[in-house]
């Protein structure tokens, strides 16, 4: 259905569904991840915990929901 990233990411901004969204960030985000890490032959990578911890703290300061 889309010849490039850039076509999915203009057809993702038109939807104002939030399921969408989750929806491609559940099937895209991970599954991205593992396929560039055993392309590139990466065994593990170090994710930074300060970023989510932020992250969370604005979702609760904001009061955003999931």
């Amino acid at each position: 259905m889309f010849n490039t990233v850039g076509d999915l990411v203009r057809w993702e901004q038109q939807m104002t569904n939030d399921a969408i969204d989750d929806m491609l960030t559940l099937r895209m985000g991970l599954p991205m991840y593992l396929l560039l890490m055993e392309k590139f032959n990466i065994k593990q990578i170090h994710v930074c915990g300060t970023g989510l911890w932020y992250g969370i703290y604005l979702q609760h300061l904001f009061n955003v929901a999931d």
